[in-house]
């Protein structure tokens, strides 16, 4: 999905549909989004990313190490019942 992330130069404060991202994945929930798009603009996306649409596991892109009570990852992700951005 490579392409999707040169169509972020369109989120703005103000606009129709929330865009999620990895900031916006903290601990099993979705926080809210400040950054958003335009109706016409994320029908552009969901045209081409079906997959978007669909319920699915968001994570973020990174992985913690961490080394205490004892040396284990963690993921940090969310289920997203409703098909976002």
């Amino acid at each position: 999905m490579s392409t999707f992330w040169g169509e972020l130069q369109w989120l703005r404060p103000k606009g129709t549909i929330e865009v999620y991202r990895g900031k916006n994945v903290q601990g099993y929930t979705l926080l809210d989004s400040e950054e958003k798009m335009s109706l016409k603009q994320a029908t552009q996306i969901f045209e081409k990313h079906e997959a978007l649409k669909r319920p699915k596991i968001m994570a973020q892109e990174i992985i913690a190490h961490i080394l205490h009570p004892r040396p284990h990852l963690r993921f940090i992700g969310a289920y997203d019942a409703q098909g976002v951005l």
